[in-house]
């Protein structure tokens, strides 16, 4: 027993404090470095467990000869490597958006974004990157060191052979078991990634399948037996903006004047002040709006008529414009559109600077058309990053300004509070063009015309954090902006009752077909905002009933 109990004696009183408590720190700074991101504790878990049970075949190698040692440090050090970034990926996703890197929104992103986009995008954090590129291989290399010290104090243990060779071999056994666990698998660096890819890979293929599902739903409409229950012609331009949020408007109390020509014409417009969207993203919640697709199941509308395919067989023109470089939405809804224009010609870059002004002359040509019945889809570019890119020098109105909300932001960063002052011009510009595509329906001759407008879903811009882009988790990412333009008097005159209407725009498709005039089979008359029968449900963001003022605050427990 001495042959064991004195090399085991000398490994505690060498080692122990030196190399394994290295490793615990490591490991506690990793987990409370992502649990601080919003990491869940899984995620933080077994990601600093990752870390110390990969080191276990290198001690093994150790233990079974020296030369395969060797080789073991090498492959710890590309281990390690694979480790720091994968740490930092992980952090960054979860700081930045509230989610995992391999979250299917995450997936989505990266499917639906090009190689130009992805290049802009590492240039734009070059100042974040650049630190990064010298500081992971100077971690990975002393995680190695690290592994190292202890692996040699392992060689000089002259322990028993059978004993050197039982301890090696499960040492490197060890590492293979503890990854049938999936819940480890899955959050396991290697495995993660891989499992990325292959998530990619199958966001390709389903755009294809999703094109041929399309095909198949365009010959089910009859099946909904759609048709046009209205009197005379009628004109419904609906407008699609992006990443605003309700609480930067002034037309819904904010204290900048951000939206004065909509607040002029507050007599002919019906808003929505409780209108949530049911996701923090543009395909899906689109995709939601226009079918028959909700939180509830995002898969069922494919082969499914939505309605823009609905209202052409009840006889309407669809005009879909978009100044969105979309690939999915372009490709599934313009192809439906009888007529589909892109102002948006640049590369698919955040750095695109097309104006949604652009957008107008292709409005003016379908008020022109003369079809009786038209649907006319906008699809701006409204508030995307990167704010200062969204409206043109005239509308810097907030740059610098000396005000209440500057002095509430003043505790904020210096970007968090210039961002905040540029996400409001984009507002303000917003205000402009909402207010020109209303002065050409407000003209003689067009009674029929009216115009719906809602963001697809919000953007957190310091308001409950002290970062600025997409959130999936806070009220913030979810809280959008909707109103009705209209001249239609009875409308106008229940505007009080519809105005305390709570809504949430996965069911937006049952209002369109009603403002449309388009009945179906399958109507859904509760989800009609608009109309007598509408009844309120229970509205979902993250997973979790929304509770108006308090969906930021009582965070859910992760597991």
């Amino acid at each position: 027993m001495a042959l064991i109990a004195d090399p085991c004696r000398k490994l505690l009183a060498n080692v122990y404090v030196r190399f394994i408590a290295g490793f615990l720190v490591a490991y506690g700074t990793s987990y409370a470095i992502l649990r601080l991101t919003g990491a869940p504790n899984r995620i933080a878990a077994v990601n600093g467990l990752s870390l110390i049970i990969m080191a276990l075949p290198v001690w093994g190698l150790a233990l079974l000869a020296d030369r395969h040692a060797r080789f073991g440090y090498h492959l710890y050090f590309i281990w390690a490597l694979v480790w720091v970034v994968d740490f930092f990926a992980v952090g960054f996703t979860m700081w930045r958006y509230g989610l995992p890197i391999e979250s299917p929104v995450v997936v989505e992103a990266v499917s639906n974004t090009n190689y130009e986009e992805t290049t802009e995008y590492i240039l734009e954090a070059g100042l974040l990157f650049l630190p990064l590129a010298l500081l992971v291989p100077l971690l990975a290399y002393g995680l190695m060191r690290l592994t190292r010290g202890i692996g040699r104090h392992l060689e000089t243990l002259r322990l028993p052979r059978w004993l050197a060779v039982a301890v090696g071999v499960i040492l490197v056994v060890v590492p293979l078991a503890y990854h049938t666990n999936h819940v480890v698998a899955r959050a396991d660096p290697v495995t993660r990634w891989a499992k990325f890819a292959w998530d990619l890979r199958q966001q390709e293929v389903e755009r294809v399948r999703l094109v041929a599902a399309r095909a198949e739903a365009a010959r089910n409409v009859g099946q909904w037996q759609p048709r046009y229950a209205g009197e005379g012609n009628r004109t419904l331009v609906f407008v699609i903006g992006e990443s605003s949020n309700r609480n930067n408007w002034s037309l819904f109390g904010y204290q900048r004047e951000t939206t004065p020509k909509l607040d002029a014409l507050r007599d002919n417009l019906v808003l929505f002040p409780d209108t949530v969207s049911s996701f923090g993203s543009t395909d899906i919640e689109v995709t939601r709006m226009l079918t028959g697709a909700s939180h509830k199941a995002d898969d069922a509308w494919q082969t499914e008529a939505d309605v823009l395919l609905l209202v052409k067989a009840a006889g309407y023109k669809v005009f879909w414009l978009s100044n969105q470089n979309d690939f999915f939405l372009n490709t599934v809804f313009g192809q439906e559109a009888d007529y589909f224009r892109l102002v948006n010609r640049g590369l698919g870059q955040r750095s695109d600077t097309s104006l949604d002004e652009t957008l107008l002359p292709e409005i003016d040509k379908a008020l022109a058309d003369p079809a009786p019945l038209k649907f006319i889809i906008v699809h701006a570019i409204g508030s995307h990053q990167h704010y200062s890119l969204r409206y043109p020098e005239g509308f810097s109105r907030f740059d610098d300004l000396d005000d209440e909300i500057s002095e509430m932001m003043a505790q904020k960063w210096s970007a968090l509070r210039e961002a905040r002052n540029t996400y409001d011009n984009t507002i303000l510009y917003t205000d402009f063009i909402l207010s020109e595509i209303i002065g050409r329906l407000d003209t003689p001759g067009r009674d029929d015309a009216s115009m719906l407008y809602v963001s697809d879903h919000g953007q957190e811009v310091g308001h409950l954090t002290s970062v600025w882009g997409h959130n999936f988790k806070l009220e913030s990412g979810f809280a959008v902006p909707m109103f009705l333009w209209t001249r239609d008097a009875a409308l106008l005159s229940r505007r009080q009752a519809l105005e305390t209407r709570p809504y949430q725009t996965d069911e937006l498709d049952w209002t369109l077909l009603s403002m449309l005039g388009v009945s179906t089979s399958r109507d859904q008359p509760q989800f009609d905002l608009l109309g007598p029968a509408y009844s309120p449900w229970k509205r979902i963001i993250d997973k979790r009933p929304y509770i108006p003022g308090r969906s930021h605050v009582a965070l859910p427990a992760d597991g």
